[in-house]
């Protein structure tokens, strides 16, 4: 709008071209000039239309171009990056094949190198099994060996202190009746004497005080043989008795040395065979170690 008003304002140019449209020369020179501006207007007009035109098909075939070109692009950055993906798959899956056939390669060295540890673990503990069973045979039979002398020792020891402790009793049974007896006839003598020195002395005295005397002495006598018969009696009676005691002894004392030697022989036997049955299950725990 503001142009337009420059235009007809400052210019004039509406009243110009009106003025110049209506114009009808009649002259050669005047009909030759509006010709003239008639035909220029037409070719600029014509060269403006094609110009326009030009750069309208240059402008589409600029875009048609760049649309190819772009689509080129896109084809192109598809196929790298679908050429970068697939290098990157294969890349990945030669490693993952390297890395694959390395751990097998290794879990098989693992393997075999177990195998052959578990293997002479076998054949080790084998060994030591052999050595300890022939060292535990050996060991239990010089027990055995040595706990039977012992038993022996002791049963005569024992049969030995018995018959000793049983002559000891009968000698002392022996001595303390010899003993007894010789102290009765030593008292029985002193009786004597010192009835016939009571005699004597109360010889004076009558007949009847004698008889009281003799009377006295006898029954004191009496008394004193029966005594000393029954210290003897008790004497043989206790002697027999610690005699019964001690062969008593004796026996329990040998079966409780042969019952222990049986038991220590029964526990040594065990120990053998549970020590046989870990080792066997120890072989079996390797050997199913050594299958997985």
């Amino acid at each position: 709008m503001a142009d337009s008003n420059v235009a007809q304002g400052m210019f004039g140019f509406q009243q110009l071209m009106d003025d110049y449209y209506q114009s009808d020369p009649k002259d050669d020179a005047g009909k030759l000039q509006k010709r003239t501006f008639q035909a220029d207007m037409i070719q600029q007009a014509m060269i403006s239309q094609q110009t326009e035109q030009r750069a309208a098909k240059a402008q589409e075939y600029e875009m048609a171009g760049m649309k190819q070109a772009m689509d080129l692009d896109i084809r192109n950055q598809e196929q790298l990056s679908k050429t970068q993906f697939d290098l990157g798959t294969q890349s990945k899956a030669q490693d993952f094949d390297l890395q694959t056939r390395f751990a097998t390669d290794d879990s098989q060295r693992e393997m075999d190198r177990m195998t052959l540890a578990s293997n002479l673990q076998n054949n080790q503990t084998k060994l030591e099994g052999d050595e300890n069973r022939l060292s535990l045979g050996e060991q239990g039979r010089q027990e055995r060996e040595t706990m039977g002398a012992t038993a022996v020792e002791q049963r005569k020891n024992i049969d030995a202190q018995g018959s000793v402790d049983i002559s000891k009793i009968g000698a002392t049974g022996v001595e303390q009746r010899a003993g007894i007896a010789a102290q009765g006839q030593a008292n029985m003598g002193e009786i004597d004497r010192q009835g016939a020195v009571d005699v004597a002395k109360i010889g004076v005295t009558g007949t009847e005080e004698r008889k009281t005397v003799g009377a006295k002495g006898t029954e004191q006598r009496k008394g004193i043989e029966a005594q000393g018969a029954v210290d003897v009696t008790k004497i043989g009676k206790q002697g027999d008795v610690d005699i019964n005691k001690i062969g008593a002894q004796g026996s329990v004392d040998i079966d409780k040395i042969g019952a222990t030697g049986e038991q220590e022989r029964e526990t040594m036997g065990e120990a053998t065979r549970q020590t046989a049955k870990d080792r066997a299950n120890q072989r079996q725990y390797s050997q199913e170690l050594a299958a997985r």
